[in-house]
């Protein structure tokens, strides 16, 4: 559903717009996501719990990652610049959304009442995943956290991911709350970091641009603390950390600033993290500590991989944990601290107008595809026809039909919670409305290879004697010599 483009021209001007000063083009990162392209996708058992009207829709428009550097890193560290990742102590994510974004109130996961508004009509939930090593097998998280991450919903939004960690996405909702080992194994996200709005932790608002404003409105900016940077929760057990949310979580308290701008209508989210004890250092207004095992003092990225690099060598580890910890084994932490070498991926959305089946309601996802290509090759194309026609014939008229009749269509079972990737309008219905919305496909290309060769009259032989639906070429209703004649055709005219 979007691309990344990473052109040093727009990573300096992002940075200079973001904090003034000069900007290290190498070192700042931009990915791109389609603006106006938030759409509407239930969790809940229905598909129809209410979602309040008046709540924004979380439309990501632009993720920006930069090294950087701030004079005043202690009071406002958001005034700054990018700097060469190689000398940087700090780094900077700003996330760029469409209209008045606030903070994610309680839904019910804590102590905390259901109160998603309490900060705002515009609550945002939802995930950015940072892979720091460029492994897809560093990080993850157990089944019911993995449920509502990216891999977990990028197919409600109708594409597979494209490259290898796309064989880890879900194709419905099946493959969700599975055990870590079983295909497509969501739980292994390849995330080492997450930026959390989760809902479930108490968010503290410690500065208003405008104290009178008790909600978040137009043209404020607040900041605001909680533990939104956490490392990957499936590492929990490999960690003898202490001082986050729980023992071996490294989940420290940070500070965040939300801020619209009434000019554009959009709100940007920024985040300084220390990448390193001088940076961490530097946050605190005090000098550097060493790296403990405390993520209740000074805290930094290197801290909190240096102490999953001692657990992936000297503690014993079994099942995911070791999955996603044990390549950290003797690797220094420099392969994660150079800001300009992260990956982004990230799954936003809104929730419900009151207590539901469902948790959140998803939004806009991104970064790596678009809504389309079920095959996951970065491109949406005709080929893209095939997997969806081969998912119909697969499910039609048996036990994951819900209408269970064999008519080229698939009704989605318990839609909502459930899903299909080849559902692409979110209608419920896997049929030929999908197909219209990728290019039309050259039917004589029968085994949908991309190109014309014998294989396909084969295979359209092997069909037409099968009595299968696929070869009522004519579209007639019957299978008869007149599709043999009417494939033939189509061949011998070619694609």
């Amino acid at each position: 559903m979007n691309f990344r483009v990473f052109i040093s021209w727009l990573g300096i001007s992002a940075a200079l717009a973001a904090g003034g000063g000069s900007a290290w083009a190498d070192d700042v990162q931009v990915f791109h996501d389609p603006v106006c392209d938030a759409v509407i996708r239930r969790t809940d058992a229905c598909n129809c719990d209410p979602v309040n009207p008046n709540w924004v829709k979380p439309d990501v428009r632009r993720v920006t990652i930069s090294a950087w550097q701030s004079p005043t890193a202690s009071t406002d560290p958001y005034s700054g610049s990018s700097t060469p990742h190689n000398s940087a102590n700090l780094a900077r994510i700003d996330v760029v959304l469409r209209g008045v974004v606030c903070p994610p109130g309680p839904i019910g996961l804590g102590d905390d009442p259901y109160e998603p508004d309490r900060f705002g009509d515009g609550p945002i939930y939802g995930f950015f995943e940072l892979d720091l090593d460029n492994n897809r097998d560093t990080g993850g998280e157990t089944p019911n956290v993995a449920a509502t991450r990216y891999l977990a919903n990028a197919a409600r939004f109708g594409y597979k991911p494209y490259g290898s960690i796309g064989d880890r996405a879900a194709v419905s909702g099946k493959d969700l709350f599975q055990p870590w080992t079983v295909s497509p194994r969501v739980c292994l996200t390849g995330a080492d970091w997450v930026i959390a709005f989760c809902g479930c932790f108490p968010i503290t608002v410690v500065e208003r641009s405008n104290p009178a404003h008790q909600k978040f409105q137009a043209g404020d900016t607040w900041i605001v603390e909680g533990r939104f940077f956490q490392r990957s929760g499936a590492q929990q057990w490999a960690s003898l950390m202490t001082g986050g949310s729980a023992p071996g979580l490294y989940d420290p308290i940070t500070k965040m600033r939300f801020s619209h701008n009434t000019t554009t209508d959009e709100t940007t989210i920024s985040l300084v993290v220390a990448l390193n004890q001088t940076g961490a250092g530097l946050l605190c207004g005090a000098p550097p500590e060493p790296m403990d095992l405390n993520a209740g003092n000074q805290t930094s990225i290197a801290e909190g991989l240096s102490d999953l690099i001692t657990g992936a060598i000297s503690r014993p580890l079994t099942g995911l944990t070791r999955a996603v910890t044990i390549e950290w084994a003797g690797q220094p932490s420099s392969d994660a601290t150079n800001p300009s070498d992260w990956e982004c991926r990230f799954i936003v959305g809104t929730t419900y107008a009151s207590p539901s089946t469902g948790l959140y309601v998803w939004t806009d996802v991104g970064f790596g595809g678009s809504v389309g290509d079920v095959n996951g090759d970065d491109e949406v194309t005709s080929a893209d026809a095939g997997p969806i026609q081969s998912r119909i014939d697969e499910l039609d008229g048996g036990p994951e039909d819900g209408d269970g009749l064999m008519n080229g269509s698939v009704k989605i079972i318990s839609f909502g919670s459930n899903f299909d990737r080849h559902d692409l309008n979110s209608d419920g219905v896997i049929d030929g409305a999908d197909l219209q919305l990728v290019p039309a496909a050259c039917r004589a290309d029968f085994d949908t290879s991309g190109s014309l060769s014998a294989a396909d009259i084969f295979g359209f032989l092997n069909a037409w004697f099968a009595g299968e639906s696929t070869a009522d070429f004519n579209a007639s209703g019957s299978i008869n010599a007149e599709d043999i004649f009417a494939f033939l055709n189509a061949w011998f005219l070619g694609c």
